[in-house]
């Protein structure tokens, strides 16, 4: 699906991933569904559809595949077609911080400051409980809370 979404194969289309991904995702495969909530919230194939993104996310989120957390955590962030929820944002960026997704840190770290006031907030308070930052709680994109992200998160690789 992948690959066909980004042109790579020769006589396959981005298109056909979106029917690839929406096949296998009626099926309950979660990486069918996260794939088809992915291209329906960036445009990939298919025209943007955030509500039916939302959808298929929570589908992927709720069976575990972490892959979807960061996805789903920016439509909590923006509140278009769910209410703001910057907590539900802010956990599943942290479980996936846990679990080492690589999105995941990129958007805590060189897009921290495209979070939320709110979400930056949750985040620096879940790593001063972990023991992982002793700044302030200001929701700021400050260098200390990317430097404490990066620390972390490097910490949790070397544990696992």
């Amino acid at each position: 699906m992948l690959i066909y979404s980004r042109d790579l194969v020769p006589g396959h289309t981005a298109a056909e991933a979106v029917e690839i991904a929406r096949g296998v995702a009626q099926e309950g495969n979660v990486s069918g569904q996260f794939f088809l909530g992915y291209f329906l919230q960036n445009g990939k194939g298919v025209a943007v559809n955030e509500a039916e993104a939302l959808e298929w996310l929570t589908k992927a989120a709720d069976a575990g595949y972490i892959r979807a957390y960061p996805f789903l955590a920016e439509v909590y962030e923006r509140g278009q077609v769910a209410p703001a929820d910057p907590a539900k944002a802010g956990s599943l960026l942290w479980s996936a911080l846990l679990a080492g997704d690589a999105v995941t840190l990129t958007r805590l770290t060189d897009q921290l400051g495209e979070r939320p006031p709110e979400v930056i907030k949750f985040i620096q308070q879940n790593l001063r409980d972990a023991g992982a930052f002793n700044g302030r709680i200001d929701g700021l994109n400050g260098p200390g809370t990317v430097r404490a992200i990066q620390a972390y998160a490097q910490s949790l690789n070397k544990q696992g």
